[in-house]
């Protein structure tokens, strides 16, 4: 008969202390963190939906409040009416990049809910602009891309494999 010795039983308690280990917070933070700059980028700078296809184009009136290419540039109507025009003078390119004021942009931030972290907007005003938005043009914007799924992915697959050596 062959006698023998096994380390099993400690084996598997280091393993099940590492996996116990890993925070689903910390981790959610991190995959957040690793592509919140990306989605940035593409809804209020490149101006692109979920599917990387164009949110759509302003209009010409729309144009001249973005640009501040008024016929009076000085002077506002409506409820500002005498006041001086804001000017933005955000370019004039009619790709619709969500970045008139950049207050939704410098909302967009990591959000921690129970059992994790996601991206969203502190301000309810922004989240109900976004909703607005993408029924608006008809697009899923703030979704992710496969690019930014495989960011998130990677870097989840990453924290864990550290956790786990």
């Amino acid at each position: 008969m062959l006698d023998f010795s096994s380390n099993i039983a400690d084996v598997i308690t280091v393993i099940n202390e590492k996996i116990n280990g890993i925070d689903v917070n910390e981790m959610t933070a991190l995959q957040a963190s690793s592509v919140i700059g990306e989605m940035r980028k593409r809804i209020h700078v490149d101006g692109l939906d979920a599917s990387g296809s164009g949110i759509g184009n302003y209009s010409p009136g729309y144009m001249k409040v973005r640009s501040g290419l008024f016929k009076s540039p000085t002077i506002a109507r409506g409820r500002n009416k005498g006041a001086a025009r804001e000017k933005y003078n955000r370019g004039g390119d009619t790709k619709v990049i969500l970045s008139l004021t950049r207050q939704m942009e410098g909302d967009m931030t990591i959000i921690p809910f129970d059992g994790g972290c996601g991206i969203g907007f502190t301000n309810a005003e922004n989240y109900k602009k976004s909703v607005w938005v993408e029924k608006t043009y008809g697009k899923n914007i703030y979704q992710l891309t496969e690019r930014e799924r495989e960011i998130i992915q990677i870097t989840g697959e990453k924290y864990i494999e550290d956790k786990l050596q």
